[in-house]
């Protein structure tokens, strides 16, 4: 024998003040779906009024959808659920909205959102997070805007069996008007120029024509609406957006000097992989102004290895480090890599103790006066080697160029008329060094370089070289 539902009863209900009986009613509601669940639970802590529910039942009539009410203390949450479903605009079937007098004889103001049946949890759940905030209507996407207006000029207006709705049909949209609007506001849609209930549009562009006519005819005069990027300026944002991914660094990094002291410490350790002596060559090179890009302690066939970024700042102090280190079977690289700009990598060769050299590397950068570094081993490469740069690399960073171009406001020095884009293509990589950093590690190369010079006075040939 089915059981004898208490709320679900087809007609409108109070809803239950006690807790228990309130999740009743809401299972009773959303019909066995989880997803309606939740949005009618939300929806009722957020103050939001339900009115009416259906979990779908695969018929034509029978299309899932939720109802609320509308009222001036929650509509900025109702324009935040509108604004959030049109996320998944394609699952959005209809939404309708009506200003109409109830069986007691009250004006009641309500919108449906109806959901296509295979996107019906997805639409669902993106009311229940609508609930969580509030925004102003100017937030919402040009259509929802047009819509809400309508609903506040018939609101005004005391015109009530009236009724509007957008049907998303795919390629086709349509502006329905509903037959009990027609019936009691005839002159209205005569002076709109409705014609026909159901309103066919092929675009954005016409459904706001149709909307913006019947503003017209309640008297309301609409502002202009941004409407957004055109077709073919979306296919350029979409280009540029699938661009910058093929062209992003192929791994994650880090940028160290956005991290805490304390978060600092931590990355050090974890980048170490156990290793203390390569956890402190880390932190030295960091403070001496050459951050790390990559970095291994070793692993089964893969050699350990550090590689650092070289900026103009540190070069001359990775030089001296590679020189001295050269000596002691440490092959060191420097290379200027395409996407992660120029860096140098120090790799032991043969059987070198990893702790010996990333410690003595540790003094050599505390103290680089105090080491040799003139004839460096063979191990030793300086020459900035660039690496190869595939074809379509080079080709997809062109088309960003260009595609970043379109639009671009350009400026001139005045003088000779040359211009220069405003914004350039590229993002700053995440191991680049601040501004402080930077003069920070200059400071300290000129402090080492006059600290040398008064340990080791100049020759009256170098005082002349100097002076000249």
């Amino acid at each position: 024998m089915e059981e004898t539902k208490k709320y679900s009863t087809g007609s409108p209900i109070d809803i239950p003040q006690d807790k228990g009986e309130q999740e009743k009613a809401i299972k009773e509601w959303s019909e066995g779906n989880p997803s309606l669940e939740e949005a009618i639970r939300q929806c009722i802590e957020h103050g939001i009024k339900t009115i009416a529910s259906c979990a779908g039942h695969g018929g034509n009539d029978d299309d899932p959808y939720l109802a609320i009410e509308l009222s001036d203390e929650t509509i900025k949450t109702i324009y935040s659920i509108l604004n959030n479903v049109f996320q998944n605009r394609n699952g959005i079937k209809c939404i309708s909205i009506f200003n109409e007098i109830d069986k007691a004889g009250k004006p009641r103001r309500y919108l449906a959102i109806h959901a296509k049946s295979k996107q019906k949890d997805e639409i669902f759940k993106l009311i229940s997070e609508g609930t969580k905030s509030e925004i102003d209507l100017d937030k919402c996407p040009p259509i929802i805007q047009r819509m809400m207006e309508l609903e506040q000029a018939a609101n005004r207006q005391k015109t009530f069996s009236h009724g509007v709705a957008f049907y998303n049909l795919g390629p086709v949209k349509a502006v329905v008007m509903l037959n009990n609007t027609l019936k009691a506001n005839k002159s209205i849609y005569d002076r709109a120029k409705i014609g026909h209930s159901i309103n066919i549009c092929l675009s954005d562009s016409q459904v706001l024509s149709k909307f913006a006519t019947i503003l017209e005819a309640f008297g309301v005069h609409p502002a202009k609406i941004d409407k957004g990027p055109g077709l073919f300026e979306k296919m350029r944002l979409s280009l540029i957006d699938k661009l910058e991914k093929d062209l992003a660094l192929p791994e994650e990094t880090i940028d160290l000097s956005l991290l805490s002291e304390e978060d600092r410490e931590k990355a050090f350790i974890q980048f170490g992989e156990g290793s203390i002596e390569l956890t402190s060559f880390l932190k030295s090179a960091y403070k001496h102004g050459a951050p790390s890009i990559f970095c291994c302690s070793g692993h089964y066939v893969r050699p350990p290895y550090v590689m650092l970024k070289v900026t103009d700042e540190n070069l001359e102090l990775l030089q001296t480090l590679g020189k001295v280190l050269s000596k002691q079977g440490i092959v060191t690289n420097f290379e200027e890599h395409h996407q992660y700009g120029k860096r140098v990598t120090f790799c032991p060769h043969g059987d070198v103790i990893q702790k010996e050299w990333l410690v003595k590397a540790c003094d050599i950068m505390e103290h680089p006066e105090q080491f040799d570094s003139s004839n460096p081993s063979i191990y030793y490469h300086e020459e900035m080697t660039k690496s190869y740069v595939p074809y379509s690399f080079n080709l997809k960073k062109r088309i960003l160029e260009r595609l970043k171009a379109v639009g671009k406001k350009q400026i001139t020095d005045g003088t000779h008329g040359e211009t220069e884009q405003i914004s350039k293509v590229g993002k700053r990589h995440s191991w680049d060094l601040t501004e402080e950093e930077k003069r920070a590690a200059k400071e300290r190369i000129l402090t080492e370089r006059s600290t040398h010079r008064e340990s080791n006075p100049p020759t009256k040939d170098e005082e002349v070289l100097s002076d000249k």
